[in-house]
């Protein structure tokens, strides 16, 4: 299973920079490591190519338009990343996204590692593109991609799904003249020993879907606690010590964002209240 979250925290240790593009100098050079930027799919440069970025005033993202028609190349327009992951293992991504409302709410992330011959599908975005910065994402991307040389990724639009039309972002109609831009592009590797002796020893939660209660198999020795945000990031519960069963009958049904942290320890998971 491939991990898709909305970034509510960012560890402060284990971390390696693969390559970063922040555009503060307004190109898409990156800010640190080596890699490509490329627009596919007909998509170009926005008559703004350097807007605002995610920090607010002064700061800068790099800003694109020219989307397929209505109807037409689902999964093929948007932003493509070219880089190197050798020497890297348990590779991650982390960005931020906004568009405007005539913009495609839809998108897919897609990755290929034989330079671009076969590409993979991860995960949609959830329909969750809007126009506004609404926090960070985050992709875990599966082992495959460790240690290569031609590694890519890929953001591209997609028609919502069950329907054969891109559904925008406001409530008018969708345009190819919307645009999308993308600010704090960071491709890193992460040192995971102590996450996976976590995840796979250290506890568990269960079930998901829930409704009303969770229960947890923890460590008693190890102090804990758990967070539980909405998937615009705004914090919804807090927990410390945990004991068996936690409360979420106060939680409306919907898809939360779960970081459960053991001793020195932590993972995030997706959790899903019917």
């Amino acid at each position: 299973m491939f991990l898709f979250i909305l970034v509510l925290w960012v560890s402060g240790t284990g971390q390696t920079t693969i390559v970063r593009w922040d555009f503060e100098d307004q190109t898409t050079h990156p800010a640190e490591g080596e890699g490509i930027i490329e627009l596919i799919g007909g998509v170009e440069e926005a008559s703004s190519v350097f807007p605002q970025g995610s920090g607010g005033s002064g700061t800068y993202a790099y800003n694109t338009s020219g989307y397929p028609a209505q109807g037409t190349a689902s999964g093929t327009a948007g932003f493509q990343f070219n880089l190197s992951t050798l020497g890297h293992e348990n590779i991650r991504v982390t960005f931020a996204v906004r568009g405007s409302n005539t913009a495609s709410k839809w998108a897919e992330f897609q990755f290929s590692v034989d330079g671009g011959s076969d590409w993979q599908m991860l995960q949609n975005n959830e329909g969750l593109f809007n126009n506004g910065w609404q926090g960070t994402y985050e992709i875990e991307f599966p082992k495959e991609v460790n240690n290569i040389a031609d590694f890519k990724f890929r953001i591209v639009t997609i028609f919502e799904p069950g329907t054969e039309e891109y559904q925008p972002i406001g409530s008018g109609n969708y345009s190819t003249s919307g645009t999308l831009r993308i600010d704090d592009v960071h491709f890193y590797s992460v040192e995971t020993a102590s996450m996976d002796s976590f995840v796979n020893e250290k506890v568990r939660f269960y079930p998901n879907p829930a409704k009303d209660i969770i229960y947890f198999d923890l460590p008693e020795i190890l102090e804990s606690e758990v967070k539980i945000f909405d998937v615009l990031g705004s914090e919804i519960m807090t927990r410390k010590n945990l004991s068996n069963p936690l409360d979420i009958s106060t939680l409306k049904s919907g898809i939360y964002i779960m970081k459960l942290a053991v001793g020195n320890a932590f993972t995030t998971c997706k959790l899903v209240v019917r």
